[in-house]
């Protein structure tokens, strides 16, 4: 009897312990899920904004166009992908809804770039914001959190900013 007990703990053991790797990959894969979905997101911030420095650079606007506004926002807005703000891109945004019929007028290719970069812009936001979403609800569980299978992972933070499209 002893060993029937012994051999029930062992397989219960092992397939407790086969379920806890399960679950740990599970976090490890979403963690690298919201990793890329971060990439992904703060390229659609970088090439909406040599878009915006290209445009700017090249002369694309008229003399009225609001051109050191908008180079102000560049130069303050950060560049680095690390860096970006949700500040800085709610700005960038704000002012592209001001001034969108001026740069349909004034150079309708430069438009259909931005409203194309913008479309990728909000699904990428969404798509990664969900994903944090999903990490956050993962390692809020019991199992998750009393057999710290995180890690040192550091918790994903939603990145929000008024990505609001100009009217087309």
């Amino acid at each position: 009897m002893g060993v029937k007990v012994l051999a029930v703990t062992l397989v219960l053991l092992v397939l407790v312990g086969l379920w806890l790797v399960s679950r740990a990959r599970r976090v490890d894969r979403l963690h690298r899920q919201v990793e890329q979905a971060r990439v992904v997101m703060f390229n659609h911030l970088k090439t909406r904004r040599q878009i915006l420095k290209t445009a700017l650079n090249d002369g694309s606007f008229g003399a009225d166009f609001p051109s050191d506004e908008l180079a102000q926002l560049l130069a303050t807005a950060p560049a680095g992908q690390s860096d970006h703000t949700g500040a800085s891109e709610s700005d960038i945004s704000a002012w592209l809804v001001r001034v969108w019929d001026q740069v349909e007028r004034e150079n309708p290719q430069i438009a259909q770039k931005l409203r194309i970069n913008g479309f990728e812009l909000r699904a990428a936001r969404r798509f990664y914001n969900q994903q944090v979403a999903q990490v956050v609800r993962l390692r809020s569980q019991a199992d998750v959190r009393m057999f710290h299978l995180a890690g040192r992972a550091p918790m994903p933070e939603p990145f929000d900013f008024d990505d609001e499209a100009p009217r087309a």
